[in-house]
């Protein structure tokens, strides 16, 4: 019987207490869940900064596993100029000719240069898809008077 009583005075102060504090369960529960909220957001940006941390170490790794080409021995023509990004340097330039890409899509396509290697300071490999097609390409390369990029198709390989 007296634990029966402690009980229901425990449960009478633990009511009293919650009716007096003026918070009513569902205002504790928003309360609890914006909590949860700002803590998921947190989580976020730490996710989202070490993702991109992550993309830049492997934009690096990628510079640096290029087995055919080191821009510190073949790059002159690209450090004389100040490009710091060579690959991406002549991945643009190609994508301002398309025309350069030795075949035609297909299935209303777009053609368009992907993945690039640079092999020597006159010779690259492209990649090229229409996302139907693929197929891939050697060209030459050679830097004009005002540092604009010339190519010249040397081969192409065409995979359907």
């Amino acid at each position: 019987m007296n634990r029966l009583l402690a009980y229901l005075i425990l449960l009478i102060t633990v009511s009293t207490f919650v009716g007096c504090s003026g918070v009513t369960i569902d205002e504790a529960n928003i309360i609890e869940s914006n909590s949860e909220v700002d803590s998921l957001r947190i989580v976020n940006v730490s996710i989202t900064q070490e993702r991109d941390s992550l993309l830049d170490e492997l934009k690096i790794l990628d510079r640096e596993v290029n087995y055919w080409f080191n821009q510190e021995y073949d790059g002159d023509n690209f450090n004389d100029k100040g490009i710091n990004d060579p690959k991406e340097y002549l991945l643009d330039a190609l994508d301002k000719n398309r025309e350069l890409i030795p075949m035609e899509g297909i299935l209303g396509g777009t053609m368009h240069f992907g993945k690039l290697e640079i092999l020597s300071s006159e010779w690259l490999i492209v990649d090229y898809d229409d996302g139907h097609i693929i197929g891939k390409a050697i060209f030459e390369y050679h830097f004009g008077e005002k540092d604009e990029v010339t190519f010249k198709l040397i081969k192409s390989i065409e995979n359907e």
